[in-house]
């Protein structure tokens, strides 16, 4: 059964290839899958694209020590914040935004045993 099996599937793979060679001297029909209406595309007018990204200047700083003691803050377009101090003692610090009428906002604070103010 082994010898019947194994000659069986050559036989199989040769006359697949020589129905595919004998297939392939006829070229491409060129018929499409299915039929399908034809369309105009319509016109189409791509967005604008600026040439370069804007540029927004921003920057963010941090630096701490091995005794608590911080210094941290960022600035962008619409924003700004900074905070220095002590992790144990307590910090100071303020921050600043536009706000949705295009007014500045500004808040500075203290944070220490005595609380937030």
């Amino acid at each position: 059964t082994q010898l019947t099996t194994s000659t069986t599937m050559r036989a199989f793979v040769a006359i697949s290839a020589l129905i595919g060679c004998a297939a392939a001297q006829y070229g491409y029909a060129g018929l499409p899958y299915a039929a399908a209406p034809a369309l105009a595309a319509a016109p189409y007018a791509a967005p604008y694209a600026a040439p370069y990204a804007p540029y927004v200047p921003s920057s963010q700083f941090q630096a701490q020590d091995e005794f608590g003691n911080l210094n941290y803050g960022y600035a962008n377009l619409n924003s700004a914040k900074s905070e220095t101090g002590n992790t144990y003692a307590g910090v100071t610090g303020g921050y600043s935004y536009v706000d949705a009428n295009g007014a500045l906002q500004q808040v500075q604070y203290i944070a220490d045993g005595a609380g937030f103010r």
